[in-house]
């Protein structure tokens, strides 16, 4: 059985919104919603990993033109954090 109530009607704790929009439309698409939420820098619809000053029809203005990613940032942390556990773990520590 489906529990009814009203929609609203809970506390709300640990639950945030946030609206994300692109530079050049208010209705987002996913690419430009994404890259805002990993990269907090918004850019233009039907782009993903760069900023808003490439045109979408021209890859050649995508160079230089990238947005750093949470998740790339994370990945360069964990690599560069590998090697040292590795060798704290070969030495007993």
């Amino acid at each position: 059985m489906v529990e009814q109530r009203p929609a609203g009607s809970g506390t709300g704790a640990g639950v945030a919104l946030s609206k994300t929009y692109n530079t050049n439309q208010q209705t987002p698409d996913c690419a430009g919603t994404m890259t805002a939420m990993m990269s907090g820098i918004k850019t233009r619809a039907g782009l993903i990993g760069v900023n808003q000053h490439v045109n979408r029809a021209d890859c050649a203005s995508s160079m230089g033109n990238e947005v750093p990613s949470l998740m790339l940032q994370a990945a360069r942390h964990l690599t560069s954090l590998n090697p040292r556990c590795r060798k704290w773990h070969a030495l007993g520590w």
